[in-house]
């Protein structure tokens, strides 16, 4: 469906197969909703349901396989909300909810595999509060900037690599009044 920018409805599939979900509904501009299919088989995710820019909820589907969160959710302008899914073999979440500009929180997801961050939260401007925890980050380019509302932030993570990238995290955060660092190190 990847592209069907004037669809707004999708019909049910069986989708039990299913190895990949990468680009699924990207660019589904006017979808409002989508059904809830199988996906217990896939590990990718990438752009799924990136610049889905009038849904404002997303069915609860299966990711307990995924490793590849990039951009998931990335420009879903109107979502108010995502759902609580299961990110604990996740490696990579660059750009997931970037430009989800009508999101005040996020869920806490499980991303201790989690390595890639970049641009996670960018331009989520109404987002007040975030909490990340992780192993072993190494790229948090990016990571919260121009999220203009943004006045507290908890990174918790283990075994960090000295020398994580950092350029630009912050940057445009001006409300930021506090982030916490949460290091467990044993170098």
């Amino acid at each position: 469906y990847q592209g069907c920018t004037l669809a707004t409805e999708f019909p049910e599939l069986d989708t039990s197969k299913g190895k990949s979900f990468a680009y699924m509904y990207e660019n589904c501009k006017s979808a409002t909703s989508f059904p809830v299919i199988n996906t217990s088989q896939n590990n990718n995710f990438q752009s799924m349901y990136k610049n889905c820019r009038t849904a404002t909820e997303f069915p609860l589907i299966d990711t307990g396989n995924g490793t590849n969160f990039n951009s998931m959710y990335g420009e879903c302008i109107s979502a108010t909300s995502f759902p609580l899914i299961d990110t604990s073999k996740g490696t990579s979440f660059n750009w997931m909810y970037g430009y989800c500009k009508s999101a005040t929180s996020f869920p806490q997801l499980d991303t201790r595999n989690g390595t890639d961050f970049s641009s996670m939260y960018t331009n989520c401007t109404n987002a007040t509060y975030i909490n990340l925890i992780t192993d072993n980050m190494s790229n948090l380019i990016n990571t919260f900037a121009y999220c203009i509302k943004l006045k507290k932030v908890i990174l918790s993570f283990f075994r960090a690599e000295a020398g994580i990238d950092v350029h630009e995290t912050f940057s445009e955060c001006y409300s930021l009044k506090a982030v916490v660092i949460r290091s467990f190190n044993t170098y």
